[in-house]
């Protein structure tokens, strides 16, 4: 089942803890709630640390992870705050509030997914001397990701969990994430469901040209302009550049790339030309 599928549960699991919610100015909209759905790997740790201080502690959901905000909805604990932000679907927002404003930024798929590999091989294995059906996946996940490298990585990816892994912006965006989630869909359909989902939403930034995405949403917001400094980032390396495998992964994230150019033209930007970021 889609519901489970490994690999995307493997992202949203490994990424930073919760951030819990930072008393600030209380300078968020009121009125519509405001969801940040925080695509992994796509520099959002650094502006919700921002937004957060635009909330008073008590407006802003604790969660960050999706098993968070699944234990919050099984506790009934889920609804009534004016911000959610971070690691969920697309169907979180429209289980809490079908109204409300969502935002997000997206990244170039192969960059995205070459700075995932990076993240997990910089950390240790997680959830050590603790075992279950997901916490095994994830441990086999990440310990791939130490002992392969990126290529060998990607390829093992695809023969285990096949194009979901590698297209989990279109996932997370077309589909969701958890337990309430829609009937299963194909990638395609995914993909149709996830290029709507982007023309409805609030505001969509793009981590390649993220200080003047920032500055927009900022002001389209009407909260004070500031220079967002980067955090949680993958260790630095160079893309590899074997010309047979990078055509094999553009090929393999085909589908967020597709998300990606129509994000790109619908929220106005210039991607001819524009290297991967390293």
């Amino acid at each position: 089942m889609i519901a489970r599928a490994p690999g995307i549960d493997v992202v949203l699991l490994i990424e930073n803890g919760c951030l819990m919610p930072l008393a600030g100015k209380g300078l968020g909209r009121r009125g519509a709630t405001l969801f940040f759905l925080h695509l992994p790997r796509t520099g959002g740790t650094s502006l919700m640390q921002y937004l957060d201080r635009q909330f008073e502690a008590g407006e802003i959901c604790p969660a960050h992870k999706i098993f968070e905000f699944e234990s919050l909805r099984e506790q009934d604990r889920l609804a009534g705050y004016a911000f959610y932000r971070g690691h969920f679907g697309i169907n979180l927002p429209r289980l809490v509030d079908a109204g409300g404003q969502t935002i997000t930024f997206l990244r170039e798929p192969v960059a995205r997914f070459f700075s995932m590999w990076r993240h997990l091989r910089s950390r240790p294995v997680p959830f050590q001397g603790r075992s279950g059906g997901l916490i095994d996946y994830t441990q086999r996940i990440a310990g791939a990701a130490r002992r392969l490298g990126f290529e060998e990585f990607c390829y093992a990816m695809m023969a285990e969990s096949g194009p979901l892994f590698l297209n989990s912006m279109t996932l997370l965006l077309g589909h969701g994430a958890g337990s309430q989630l829609p009937p299963e869909l194909g990638l395609a359909e995914m993909l149709d469901q996830a290029k709507r989902a982007v023309d409805g939403m609030a505001f969509v930034g793009f981590t390649e040209t993220s200080a003047h995405s920032v500055l927009q949403l900022q002001l389209q917001f009407g909260w004070d302009p500031e220079e967002i400094p980067h955090v949680n980032a993958a260790p630095a390396s160079s893309l590899p550049l074997n010309p047979t495998f990078l055509d094999w992964l553009k090929e393999a994230v085909r589908f967020d790339h597709e998300l990606y150019e129509h994000a790109a033209r619908r929220w106005g930007l210039e991607t001819r030309g524009t290297n991967i970021p390293r």
